[in-house]
């Protein structure tokens, strides 16, 4: 499976915040990509809805005494800030309800 595809099934686990279906691989979009960074666009092919842009960084795993939690050739992802991407674990209901408090800023941490 190369980098991409990763990328791709990393995004259809995460829901649409507008209609909060799952977002399908063909709606993930490879806008650019240097040096292991990948900038890419998600939009929802159920809804039409874009849902931003996302700088996400694939590498290989490194080989860690205390974390056998992946293989030495597993691809880790990282990425920025997922605004506007809901958590796939979270309910529509769980998302109403906690959608009325302000998002955490850098002020309560």
């Amino acid at each position: 499976m190369d980098h991409f595809s990763i990328i791709q099934h990393f995004f259809s686990r995460l829901r649409c915040q507008s209609c909060h279906e799952h977002f399908d691989e063909d709606g993930i979009e490879l806008v650019r990509e240097n040096e292991g960074l990948y900038l890419v666009r998600v939009s929802c092919c159920h809804c039409g809805e874009e849902a931003g842009m996302a700088m996400v960084g694939v590498e290989q795993g490194t080989d860690r005494a205390d974390d056998h939690s992946h293989d030495a050739q597993t691809p880790l992802i990282s990425g920025s800030k997922y605004q506007g991407f809901t958590d796939p674990e979270l309910t529509p209901a769980e998302i109403r309800r906690l959608s009325q408090f302000d998002p955490v800023s850098n002020d309560d941490v």
